[in-house]
């Protein structure tokens, strides 16, 4: 029983990267994360301003900044929810053997 619990962490984190599609305010606070978390990393004043042309035409309706961090968080916590998935796949395999 305690083999599954990486898996059951891995589908909560995949539910909360699902969470803004169904609340606004969930879409604001995971923004707010990736901003504290990674907001002055990527982001300089010089790379804004030629990235906000190509923003503004693909119809992003956020800032450079806030674009980069929220990216860069979904993808640290997919990278998160696979390896918690993996470990509990690999625990299963070794122990049947």
């Amino acid at each position: 029983m305690l083999i599954y619990i990486p898996l059951i962490l891995s589908i909560a984190v995949i539910g909360i990267l699902l969470l803004p599609q169904i609340n606004s305010r969930a879409d604001v606070a995971l923004d707010g994360i990736g901003l504290r978390l990674f907001g002055d990393a990527f982001s300089t004043d010089a790379r804004q301003r030629t990235q906000r042309p190509q923003m503004e035409a693909a119809h992003i309706p956020q800032s450079y900044r806030s674009f980069v961090s929220q990216t860069v968080l979904y993808s640290v916590l997919i990278g998160i929810a696979a390896g918690l998935a993996s470990l509990t796949i690999f625990r299963s395999c070794c122990k049947a053997v």
